[in-house]
Formats: C-alpha cells, structure tokens, sequence
C-alpha cells in the first residue's frame, strides 16, 4: 500500500512537471520553530506556517536559530538552522540541499534522492547530510547509503561517514566520530523553569559539536545548536519533560554518532 502512494505521487508529480500547471503539494511542512521561510515560484520568500504544502520547484530556509521538518508520504527531512533545502524541478524527484545541515529518515526505500553540491545520496535508514562551502558531509546513523560524486560511488552503512570535497569522488569510508559521554544533567532530569538559562556539560575530545533538544517521546529536534567546547547554555520555552543529546564533529568536520540522553523537566512556578 505504501509502495503505491509513493508511486502515485511521484506520477502525478511527473505529470505536473511536464504539463506544467500549478504545481501539486508533494510535502508538508510539519514542524517549525523560529525563522522558516518558503520561496514558491516566483513569489518572493515568506514565512512559513505548521502544515504548510511543499510543491516542485519550492525552496524552504530556516534562520541561524530556525528548524523544521518536511514530512513526504514515504520520508522526513528535518533542517537545522541556517539550511535551505529546495525540490528539484525536473522528472527525477529530488531535494537539494544548497546550505546548512538535514537529517534525512527513509524507512520506506530509497525512492527519493538527496543531492547536495555535486554529491548524490540515496538509501534507506537515517542519514545527517551537511553542506558546507564546497564541502558535502555525509553520516550514516543507521542503514545504508549510495554517495556518488566524480564517477565514483562508496556505500556508507550505519556508524560511517564520507565527505566530498569540490566535484572530487567521495572519500574512503572512515568510522563516525565517538559519542560524547558524561552528560550533565544525565538519567536524573534537571528541574528549571520555562525559559530560564539550563547550562548543558558533557565530556568530548572533540573541538566541536552539535547538540539537540528533543520532546520526550518524539524524534523532532526542538530546539539545536552548533557549539564550540563541551558546553552550552539555552533556555527552554515550554513546560513538559525533554531529552537532550550530542553527537561531536571530528577534526576534518564530519559529524558523529548522538551521545545517550540527558533528561530536562521544565515546570510552572
């Protein structure tokens, strides 16, 4: 059943990029926070809403603190700050990653594929792709995927990464990054209030890092960041329970594996 969906959209998106009509929705945008905007045809960039449609041709950006998720029938993408993500106008349905850092989910198959610069990804499984300058950073998390560039193709399976550089073929495989430990606060949840500073420790040797706030039984970042050092303090907004992690980036830049999860409890006075 979910094979058919997925064949019908990719039909029926074919057909309106050869008739072209006003395109059809392919996507949703599921989930925003901060700054998102979207750039439909020749309409200048807007602010995006929860729930908004995705169309052939549209390009989505969050600001430096903004993050969102597109959900298709068969696949999520989720973008971190500074990122704009577009869908290619053409019979090959594709998102492009032109700036910033997505973590693409695709239990279904790998019917959709992901080009950032001049690298090609497609697979099944859980991916963090980033584009950087000229560089494309490609980390698997789980199952595998096809990075093609310069004629040549490598297969990175789940804890393995590569980086393209330039239009050059994709680097050897290399192991990801090791997970930071020592978290602070860990299993024991930190108490705060909403929007009060919550400073974030962990332990790493690595010079950079990227750390994200999560719901308690969600897989959507809520709040994430870039830093520098093995701490950060952030605020968060809402009352509930949440959970944190940290994944480290190695010297060349190539992000690693989320460490294990910290617990936050954010109450009312």
């Amino acid at each position: 059943m979910r094979l058919a969906v997925c064949a019908a959209v990719l039909a029926a998106a074919a057909a309106a990029s050869a008739e072209k009509p006003t395109p059809i929705p392919i996507a949703r945008v599921a989930y925003v926070d901060g700054l998102v905007e979207l750039k439909s045809g020749a309409r200048p960039w807007a602010r995006v809403a929860e729930g908004g449609e995705l169309r052939i041709g549209d390009r989505l950006r969050t600001g430096e603190m903004g993050s969102a998720r597109v959900d298709f029938p068969w696949m999520s993408v989720a973008l971190s700050g500074g990122s704009v993500l577009a869908v290619s106008d053409s019979l090959v349905l594709a998102t492009v990653l032109e700036a910033g850092r997505v973590e693409q989910s695709a239990p279904s198959g790998d019917l959709i594929k992901l080009i950032a610069g001049p690298a090609r990804i497609r697979g099944e499984g859980k991916v963090v792709v980033r584009r950087d300058g000229d560089a494309t950073f490609v980390s698997a998390h789980a199952g595998r995927f096809r990075v093609e560039s310069g004629g040549s193709v490598v297969t990175v399976s789940g804890g393995e990464g590569t980086i393209v550089k330039g239009k050059a073929a994709p680097q050897p495989t290399r192991p990801l990054a090791a997970a930071p430990t020592d978290l602070e606060p860990s299993d024991d949840p930190r108490y705060t209030l909403p929007n009060e500073p919550l400073t974030l420790r962990f332990r790493s040797t690595a010079a950079w890092h990227h750390v994200q706030i999560l719901g308690i039984d969600s897989p959507q970042p809520l709040i994430e960041r870039d830093i520098q050092g093995t701490e950060v303090t952030l605020a968060i907004p809402w009352p509930g329970t949440f959970r944190w992690r940290v994944a480290a980036r190695d010297r060349d830049g190539l992000e690693g594996l989320f460490s294990r999860e910290g617990l936050i409890a954010v109450v009312e006075k």
